[in-house]
């Protein structure tokens, strides 16, 4: 299961967002599925939340963002306020929902790549054990080249790593747009 964390404040403007998004970017480095999410938010501009746009490009995992903010307001107030003059009443259901889809999101594509990549190791492992030993049999046909020349090996061993990621990370960035529920029912 995956973990969360909380950023919270006290007032508008006071970095909660700022905060959000430095952790999501640097969990992202560290090789995690992060996706960022504002449960509930006010002042949408031109159909936007800025808010909400800045934690979905800190986030390497993407997502709707109708699950990303389940509850979104116009006008630029406190977002309880913004509620109770829409007549909506914030429930800790929808909120809980979202999460875990988000949450579910996120480990698919943490699932996908580390089973990807383990792969792409492996293989790589194998292949490069198998070239070098292929190579000083064909010694005699190697002009200018030392048996195992380690740039090569290792060139060849980065682009093998680079096509594996881009292999795994992009049907799962897809898989993370699917809605189970939807898919479901064209089955």
């Amino acid at each position: 299961m995956a973990r969360g964390f909380f950023v919270t404040g006290t007032d508008t403007g006071v970095g909660k967002t700022l905060v959000a998004c430095a952790l999501l970017t640097a969990f992202a480095r560290a090789g995690k599925s992060v996706v960022g999410m504002k449960p509930v938010a006010a002042g949408r501009e031109g159909g936007r939340i800025a808010d909400v746009e800045a934690l979905a490009r800190a986030s390497s995992v993407r997502a709707d963002s109708r699950i990303v903010n389940p509850y979104a307001f116009e006008p630029g107030i406190a977002p309880h306020i913004a509620a109770e003059l829409a007549g909506v009443a914030i429930e800790l259901g929808p909120i809980a929902h979202a999460y875990a889809e988000l949450s579910q999101r996120a480990e698919v594509v943490g699932m996908i790549l580390r089973q990807g990549m383990s792969l792409v190791v492996i293989g790589s492992a194998i292949g490069l054990t198998l070239a070098a030993g292929a190579s000083r049999l064909l010694t005699r046909l190697l002009f200018g080249l030392p048996p195992i020349d380690p740039v090569t090996f290792m060139g060849a061993a980065a682009l093998f790593a680079a096509v594996g990621l881009a292999a795994c990370y992009i049907p799962a960035r897809q898989a993370t747009r699917i809605d189970a529920m939807e898919a479901l029912r064209y089955e």
